[in-house]
């Protein structure tokens, strides 16, 4: 995934930096972006955000840690993708930041927010991700029901299914993430569609 083109040239020199230390294995580099790098000229996105996420490729031991202390010292305007590259690496201890996300005003961080609860996988956090399945963005909606079905939460079937009978017929791509949601219930556990 590469990032939107930009005409700052501190912006493309840091993105140089980061893709040369990746292909280097010297990921250091990429962590000090973490930090110093700067914002782009527009405001939306940055080369931080950017670093975060390759961190999160990386799949390096210390990425979480150092990309979680990033977002608490100072989110990047691009949050979402700073939270995609920390969900890759994530254990419990950022769940907590996840939890918190699910509360943004912004429906690409709560769905960020679903989607590391998911990428965890711990049951104590299906309460929160069953009332991601009532935000009023249908994305968020989504991404919580296929959070749900990676933790194998049998008992929120009925409600994804009330989900997928609400959601039109035209509305294809929301259809199949639901379904494939249900789907992945279903494997997860066989036991899912008896009825007592």
């Amino acid at each position: 995934r590469d990032p939107p083109p930009m005409s700052s040239t501190a912006y493309q020199s840091e993105y140089r930096a980061i893709r040369r230390a990746q292909g280097l294995r010297k990921f250091g580099v990429i962590t000090e972006l973490l930090e110093s790098a700067t914002q782009s000229s527009d405001g939306k996105h940055s080369i931080r955000a950017w670093a975060a996420y390759q961190l999160g490729l990386s799949r390096v031991s210390a990425a979480e840690a150092e990309i979680a202390r990033m977002i608490e010292r100072s989110p990047p305007p691009d949050l979402s993708l700073a939270l995609y590259g920390l969900s890759m690496v994530a254990t419990a201890r950022s769940a907590s930041l996840f939890e918190r996300m699910l509360d943004h005003g912004e429906g690409d961080i709560r769905m960020a927010g679903a989607y590391g609860l998911g990428q965890i996988g711990e049951k104590h956090y299906v309460p929160r991700l069953r009332g991601a399945l009532r935000d009023p963005d249908p994305s968020v909606q989504q991404v919580a029901a296929s959070a749900l079905a990676r933790i194998g939460d049998a008992a929120s079937k009925r409600e994804i299914e009330a989900l997928l009978k609400a959601t039109p017929r035209w509305q294809l791509r929301r259809r199949s993430g639901l379904r494939s949601a249900l789907r992945g219930l279903k494997e997860r556990s066989p036991n899912a569609s008896a009825r007592p």
